[in-house]
């Protein structure tokens, strides 16, 4: 590591905090950073100085203020929770042409609550059982997606309650 770099330890960029020096990214002073959130990221140093940053969890000022509707982050976008969030919706939706069929046209839907704030169904599947080797199952196939009528099961389980098994 090249101590020519300008120490920038202690110094906060819009959330980040630099923790310490790190190895360069490619020909680039590289920092550890801890985000306002607890997260920690490598950035490096020209990225810093020009306030192009974030761990992802926080929306730039200027997104949130140029924004026509309130939009926010919540940082959750790549964790497994959210991602059953994502499909289970995005299949219940009219626009989902290879499983329409299966849900949108049998009238199954995700409640508004979970439809509205991600952050309810992540709460919901955190008390209920949340497991990467688990699928999120409706115990009754022709109602809808909601808390009194979901569950995590294995898949075994989970394809054994199909309308289709007899």
């Amino acid at each position: 590591m090249p101590s020519v770099a300008e120490d920038l330890t202690g110094r906060k960029f819009n959330q980040l905090t630099v923790v310490k020096r790190v190895p360069n990214i490619g020909k680039k002073p590289a920092w550890l950073c801890r985000c306002d959130c607890g997260v920690e990221c490598v950035v490096a140093s020209c990225n810093l100085k020009a306030g192009q940053v974030s761990c992802g969890c926080f929306q730039s000022k200027w997104a949130t203020q140029h924004a026509k509707k309130k939009n926010t982050t919540h940082g959750l976008a790549y964790t497994e929770i959210y991602k059953r969030w994502r499909a289970m919706t995005k299949r219940c939706k009219p626009t989902a042409k290879h499983c329409r069929h299966n849900y949108y046209d049998r009238g199954i839907k995700v409640c508004q609550e979970w439809l509205d704030d991600p952050a309810k169904f992540i709460e919901w599947s955190k008390a209920n059982g949340f497991r990467k080797d688990l699928e999120i199952d409706r115990i009754d196939n022709d109602k809808g997606y909601s808390p009194d009528n979901c569950r995590y099961a294995t898949r075994k389980v989970n394809a054994n309650n199909r309308r289709t098994n007899v």
